[in-house]
């Protein structure tokens, strides 16, 4: 099995029990040896919008605090919205995810289509260190609900004390902090 992040296809571990996973966060990178796996089945993970909904147009911010992990545990997820709403995802809450030099893409209900496994939407979560979503409703209509499901695995790691001679590299930081990192390199 070929194990790396943003495979094509049905979604599979990106590290198996007894190997290394890198993972790039704010301060570096720390890698870890898998001690633990299961799969997290399909769950909705947030409800975007607040108690009034949200407006035609208008926009929500919320924190997707059920996609954090535990002290020493790496979430591997794919996500999508299952309402009609454009949502950014920011990893931490400042850092953009899937972004360029002039677009950060979003998600929404029609990437079924063009992404139908949903590789592309997969990201990494390092301990407690959730994601953030800002949910647009392109409706002319006021909407009640902005609600986001996820499935993946769930990663119960040890920190090794120094870097392993063969790792699985993801990033659980946006881009932001990758392009500091690789800057200082």
């Amino acid at each position: 099995m070929d194990l790396y992040p943003h495979k094509s296809g049905p979604m599979e571990p990106v590290a198996l029990i007894g190997e290394n996973i890198s993972v790039l966060v704010e301060g570096g990178e720390k890698h870890f040896e898998v001690m633990y796996l299961e799969g997290i089945p399909e769950t909705q993970i947030v409800d975007a919008a607040p108690v009034a909904g949200i407006v035609a147009g208008g926009t929500n911010v919320a924190a997707i605090t059920n996609m954090g992990m535990r002290d020493l545990e790496i979430g591997q997820w794919r996500l999508y919205p299952i309402d009609d709403i454009i949502c950014q995802i920011w990893a931490p809450q400042a850092m953009g995810r899937y972004i360029t030099r002039a677009v950060m893409a979003t998600l929404d209900i029609r990437a079924a289509v063009t992404d139908p496994c949903g590789h592309l939407s997969e990201l990494f979560v390092y301990q407690n260190m959730f994601p953030f979503v800002t949910a647009l409703n392109p409706m002319a209509a006021a909407i009640t609900m902005a609600r986001l499901r996820a499935h993946g695995f769930r990663y119960v790691v040890q920190e090794l004390k120094s870097k392993p001679a063969r790792s699985v590299h993801v990033v659980a930081q946006g881009w932001g902090f990758l392009r500091e990192h690789t800057a200082r390199r």
